[in-house]
């Protein structure tokens, strides 16, 4: 179902493509042994999407570009107080990860929200420092499907 409503609203931009010279680089793809190693069931992610791996590589891209920094937006919003919607970024961030099926990234941030829900702070640090140590190599791997600036 979640693929079907992706599909419906995340629609490929129909643009002219240009047509490839000798010395265009090739379209990065995604390589399963390489992106598996870094966290992600790529094959997995792929059934989910329906075997749309340029959906994919998007939605990717959209997770690097929304969570990049969001280990240390968790701190701030911790910091002043904004337990609540460091819980809503933490849940966001689930799903997200849940939908790309990054293998530990669900599990460590299930547990980060029951321990902002608690506002026990000490857990809350731990628990984002295991955060940090799943979320930094998905961010090296995703910032390769980015487009070059």
């Amino acid at each position: 179902k979640l693929a079907d409503i992706l599909m419906y609203w995340v629609k490929p931009r129909r643009q002219p493509q240009p047509q490839p010279t000798v010395d265009s680089p090739p379209e990065p793809r995604i390589e399963q042994p390489v992106f598996e190693q870094t966290y992600f069931d790529v094959a997995e992610a792929l059934k989910r999407l329906k075997g749309n791996q340029q959906l994919l590589q998007k939605m990717m891209g959209m997770f690097h570009d929304d969570f990049n920094d969001t280990s240390e937006k968790i701190q701030e919003l911790i910091a002043y107080g904004y337990y609540e919607d460091a819980q809503r970024l933490v849940h966001k961030l689930k799903g997200a990860a849940m939908t790309l099926e990054i293998k530990e990234l669900p599990k460590i941030a299930a547990t980060l929200e029951k321990v902002i829900l608690e506002r026990n702070d000490a857990k809350i640090n731990l628990i984002i420092k295991v955060l940090e140590s799943v979320l930094t190599p998905v961010m090296q791997a995703t910032a390769v499907l980015l487009p070059p600036s």
